[in-house]
């Protein structure tokens, strides 16, 4: 399922247990230093220990919300900067249970973290709750624009896995209902700053988003 050296991460079994064993030392962690300069709107980092510390200060977070899941971590080896945690079973993220992401990354954003990574395979969906299986790119912040940053990726992915507009924008929609994203948010998912982003959207459903958006205004 993951071939070393070229993924970061590999499901091991132990005592009839699944688990999942990340290393971010891999060459597969290469592509972040190219992601971090062409997308520099977000602080993206490649360095692996950075990105090992990102993501074990979001799992060992103590999150208050009943909207999101986090798998336990069963072993940090900041030594060879390798993580161990729990497997997490669920539903890929579709048209069906977008609400869920949008109820689950609006805690995560009014608890203070950005995630910058999210696209749609970093998620699985658990009995109605949102669980967040990659936060390598996470960090603690407030700002808006970091948090329009994370729904412009977001809508990027949906855009591709809905091709249909009619069951796209129900989709947006659905999300926004349950995001609620407030006018900061909104203004800035639209700043100049995004149009190397915005520039791999299918033109169509990008119209779509700014007509949906205009109801946030």
């Amino acid at each position: 399922m993951f071939k070393s050296p070229y993924s970061q991460s590999r499901i091991i079994k132990k005592n009839n247990e699944v688990y999942v064993q990340k290393c971010y030392m891999t060459i597969f962690g290469i592509k972040w230093y190219f992601i971090s300069s062409f997308f520099w709107n977000y602080p993206f980092v490649g360095d692996p220990k950075e990105r090992f510390t990102r993501e074990v200060d979001f799992f060992l977070e103590r999150w208050s919300t009943n909207n999101i899941i986090v798998p336990k971590l069963i072993d940090i080896d900041s030594k060879e900067l390798c993580i161990t945690r729990e497997f997490i079973e669920g539903e890929e993220v579709n048209e069906d249970n977008i609400e869920v992401v949008g109820k689950g990354l609006r805690d995560i954003h009014e608890s203070g973290y950005v995630l910058g990574d999210t696209k749609l395979s970093n998620f699985v969906v658990v009995r109605n709750r949102l669980g967040i299986i990659d936060a390598e790119q996470s960090l603690k912040s407030n700002n808006p624009y970091y948090k329009a940053w994370d729904l412009l990726v977001l809508f990027l992915f949906l855009s591709y896995k809905i091709v249909n507009l009619n069951n796209f924008s129900d989709a947006v929609r659905k999300f926004l209902n349950e995001y609620n994203p407030d006018k900061s948010i909104v203004r800035e998912i639209f700043n100049i700053k995004n149009i190397n982003l915005m520039s791999f959207y299918p033109p169509t459903h990008l119209y779509v988003l700014k007509n949906l958006m205009t109801n946030f205004y």
